[in-house]
């Protein structure tokens, strides 16, 4: 059914929380694809000390993301391909699971089939609502949040000229000819830490200011509250912050059914709700 590929170069820490994540799936009927561009000796006892729960490995230098994305899938063997990146990881255990019943209940199939996605910063979080009909405006899909039929993706690949956004230059190859399919269900916890997040959110203070200013962004709708952020000034780690996000969000708001009158900001260090529904 899914081959879940992950890409990493020299992160040990963020590659373990990845692993765990993983391997924590209440789903069978996948594959698990790690592709190491040659990292260090941190990294590979990283690998090493999991071993077993990696299907294909990978370890060599490559020549950049794009270049690690189809060696992923040029070895995966199941229908559909997720790109878990090192230090993301699956909103929870059941995430799998619950996207394939989703994926199979498509009666027209799908090309790109994808959910939605929250992103983690430092010290806040962000839920980003895919919807491919925006895509012409800005890059409205998270790719940590996309199954990819293999097929498809045989046949486009990501191009090795590109650095960053190769999943953007994808999904704008594919609107003519791919078949984009949104299933209601947040499939991940993406770092905001990643090359091109770090570019992006270089100036964050800004883009949160219009956010929160923004009432569409709040109260828009696509079947989901659009877009939630949780402030908090944390000294924990990434993988504590991500566990943190995945229960305050789930207390708070509840992410079953999706209501977009749900949405409400929160400061979660003193429990106090400091936006509106």
């Amino acid at each position: 059914m899914i081959s879940v590929v992950t890409i990493v170069y020299n992160s040990p820490e963020d590659l373990r929380c990845t692993i765990d994540s993983v391997s924590s799936q209440e789903f069978e009927d996948f594959e698990f694809i790690v592709i190491d561009g040659g990292s260090d000796v941190e990294t590979i006892n990283v690998i090493n000390d999991n071993f077993g729960i990696i299907d294909i490995l990978v370890s060599e230098p490559d020549r950049g993301i794009s270049d690690a994305f189809n060696k992923g899938v040029s070895l995966a063997g199941r229908e559909y391909v997720i790109f878990l990146n090192a230090g993301d990881r699956f909103l929870e255990s059941t995430t799998l699971k619950d996207a394939s019943n989703k994926i199979k209940e498509c009666v027209s199939g799908g090309d790109i089939i994808y959910g939605d996605s929250i992103g983690v910063g430092s010290g806040y979080a962000i839920m980003r609502c895919g919807d491919h009909q925006r895509l012409k405006q800005h890059n409205s899909i998270c790719h940590q949040a996309v199954f990819i039929r293999r097929q498809f993706l045989l046949r486009k690949s990501f191009d090795l000229d590109l650095k960053l956004k190769m999943d953007y230059d994808l999904w704008l190859r594919s609107l003519e000819s791919g078949n984009f399919v949104k299933i209601d269900v947040v499939v991940c916890l993406y770092s905001l830490s990643g090359i091109s997040a770090m570019r992006e959110n270089r100036f964050k203070g800004r883009v949160l200011e219009i956010l929160l200013r923004d009432e569409h962004h709040l109260l828009g709708g696509c079947g989901c509250f659009n877009i939630m952020i949780l402030f908090m000034n944390s000294l924990l780690s990434r993988c504590e912050w991500m566990e943190i996000v995945v229960q305050k969000v789930k207390k708070k708001i509840g992410l079953y059914p999706y209501h977009s009158e749900n949405i409400c900001l929160y400061d979660e260090i003193f429990g106090r709700k400091v936006g509106r529904k």
